[in-house]
């Protein structure tokens, strides 16, 4: 999980002091933006497969007062991190093979690189995190703003 620690700096701190209710409001409204910024990189950079199923999965959900961007998928590590060499499910990277690029033999070619090498990393989140750190943090900073703003 990665935590995002940002200083703000209230226009006026009695505005934040007379309603914690619009600051909870508020708050929440940020974190979700800055979720959805970090997943619409996130999927732009994940690989697609035969399915796209990775792809479909990804997404931000506000969980109290934190956002996670992130898919139900075990097989998201392996993709995020890569892998070291090991024997793949045939049958899926025929099937692989096949859709793709119209040959089973390229699945299997496939399989016997992945047993060799292992896989490389996509480092989908990581890359899109990179991408979008500076966005995301101007959208946590406006959450003073935006709160005086409905005082206005």
């Amino acid at each position: 999980m990665i935590d995002y620690k940002v200083e703000v700096e209230w226009p006026n701190k009695e505005v934040f002091e007379k309603s914690p209710e619009i600051f909870k409001e508020e708050k929440r409204a940020v974190l979700y933006e800055a979720g959805l910024v970090l997943e619409k990189e996130v999927i732009a950079r994940t690989p697609v497969g035969v399915t796209g199923l990775l792809r479909k999965t990804i997404a931000a959900q506000l969980i109290g007062d934190r956002v996670e961007v992130g898919t139900p998928l075990e097989y998201a590590e392996p993709v995020e991190y890569g892998t070291r060499p090991h024997w793949a499910p045939l049958e899926a990277l025929e099937l692989w093979g096949l859709r793709k690029l119209g040959d089973v033999e390229a699945g299997r070619k496939v399989w016997y690189s992945i047993a060799q090498k292992g896989t490389r990393p996509a480092l989908m989140f990581t890359r899109g995190l990179a991408a979008s750190y500076v966005k995301i943090e101007n959208i946590l900073k406006s959450v003073g703003e935006r709160i005086a703003a409905r005082f206005k």
